[in-house]
């Protein structure tokens, strides 16, 4: 197993305090190439009321690609696949389990 970076660890912490086992994850779709090869989309949670943008957390946890642009949204690059593989790495990941986490979409 590899070690962690400072920012791998930090993004963590944060991350399992945020995300419980059990907690939605919602996933927003921002844009697709034409191709339909590659996608962005950006992840949120909720925690006591208050929306939690996930984007930075999972790209330093996960080393997912954050793709800041100005002629197309700022997401998190997903490839051919939705957001919900994603959610599933990311519950894998946090809780050895690729259904501890749900995944919803939110359009």
């Amino acid at each position: 197993m590899k070690k962690q970076t400072i920012e791998q660890q930090e993004a963590e912490d944060a991350l399992r305090s945020v995300l419980p086992l059990g907690t939605t994850v919602y996933i927003q779709f921002l844009w697709v190439n034409p191709s339909g090869t590659n996608r962005l989309h950006t992840f949120f949670t909720v925690v006591d009321g208050e929306i939690w943008k996930l984007d930075g957390y999972i790209a330093d946890y996960l080393g997912t690609r954050y793709v800041t642009s100005q002629t197309r949204p700022n997401g998190l690059e997903t490839g051919f696949d939705n957001g919900e593989s994603l959610v599933m790495n990311l519950s894998r990941a946090l809780h050895k389990d690729t259904y501890a986490l749900k995944a919803r979409r939110w359009q």
